[in-house]
């Protein structure tokens, strides 16, 4: 799909965040190479009916948030005081010719991230070439209250130190897989003392 909703936060944590209704958004990410606007565009769920009235545009690689009326959330749009349900709900994204153009219905259970269920986290996709509607392409967030309006945090396993041989450098989650040189060796196995290894 070209615009797929990214992130959703349906059950903020009360504990950490306050009113925890009033913390609930959806994000939606423009997946493709060009500008997409979403004049007539319409997003659904049980209980928001929201059209795009105004001609907003997604920039291709770039988000757009949706939120209540809160006022919390810095450039968002609006779609009014209606809230996401905490247990299950769809979101059903239509174009202007009311074309389904993307879907997810999530649970607040198993297979989905359960921490994104009041927890604090919300829902993150994972990876936006794949199908969004497959609780194993969601994550629950690392960062309280998620990344609104921001990529996705995504986790990628990899040796994370700087003076291993096969450091890796958009690694953020070390596996200890690490290798270093030999003492008095390179990592190509060459010498590099100032008297002859041998």
């Amino acid at each position: 799909n070209v615009i797929i909703v990214n992130e959703i936060h349906y059950n903020p944590s009360l504990n950490l965040q306050g009113s925890d209704a009033d913390f609930e958004f959806i994000e939606l990410y423009n997946n493709s190479d060009n500008p997409v606007s979403l004049q007539s565009w319409t997003l659904q769920t049980s209980n928001i009916d929201f059209s795009f009235s105004d001609n907003v545009i997604i920039e291709p690689g770039n988000y757009l948030l949706l939120s209540r009326d809160t006022g919390i959330y810095q450039n968002t749009i609006v779609w009014g005081s209606e809230r996401l349900e905490n247990s299950s709900d769809f979101i059903y994204l239509y174009d202007n010719v009311n074309q389904l153009v993307d879907i997810v219905e999530y649970i607040d259970n198993d297979p989905w991230p359960e921490s994104a269920d009041a927890g604090g986290s919300s829902l993150e996709l994972v990876d936006a070439n794949l199908d969004n509607n497959i609780p194993d392409n969601w994550q629950a967030s690392f960062e309280i209250g998620g990344t609104p309006g921001y990529l996705n945090y995504i986790l990628i396993f990899g040796c994370t130190d700087q003076d291993a041989c096969n450091y890796q450098s958009d690694a953020n989650q070390n596996d200890n897989s690490c290798e270093y040189a030999l003492e008095n060796y390179a990592c190509d196995g060459n010498c590099i003392t100032d008297i002859d290894c041998l």
